[in-house]
């Protein structure tokens, strides 16, 4: 996308009260075209850290425009808020057996993510090469805190 300025925006309200995570972000700068599907990055942040000491997981994830599903496909593990610090574990979801799809339901933050991503024509969007879409759905795994 031309003059993108690369930045996390939150989607406000998307989290219930009781949740651990303080915030659902996204950034329309990523969002590649995959057909009618949309490739597209969000980040999780939280409260306070997970057992495993991250703050913030920044997930690839391609969401189907027609049937109203995404799946996750690739993890990143950060020690701070925003994607930020120490980058703790790596994982494919492929490597998880994990990268099925899943329904959005009408209270997930994902449902406002769908409709952001998916009312971005394909044509004004980067097109996802067969190899980088490969790699997404490959096997790739790091743990990188070792």
């Amino acid at each position: 996308m031309a003059n993108c300025v690369e930045k996390w925006v939150s989607t406000k309200n998307s989290t219930p009260p009781n949740s651990k995570r303080n915030g659902v972000y996204y950034s329309s700068c990523n969002v590649k075209a995959n057909g009618s599907n949309r490739i597209a990055v969000f980040l999780l942040n939280f409260k306070s850290p997970a057992p495993e000491g991250h703050r913030s997981i920044v997930l690839d994830a391609e969401y189907d425009c027609k049937k109203l599903r995404l799946r996750p496909l690739h993890f990143r593990f950060f020690e701070k808020p925003l994607g930020k610090g120490k980058l703790l574990n790596e994982v494919s979801t492929s490597d998880l057996k994990k990268n099925k799809w899943k329904d959005i339901n009408s209270s997930s933050p994902h449902i406002i993510l769908n409709r952001k991503f998916c009312s971005i024509k394909a044509e004004n969007l980067q097109q996802v090469s067969p190899e980088e879409y490969s790699q997404l759905l490959g096997t790739r795994s790091t743990n990188l805190a070792n």
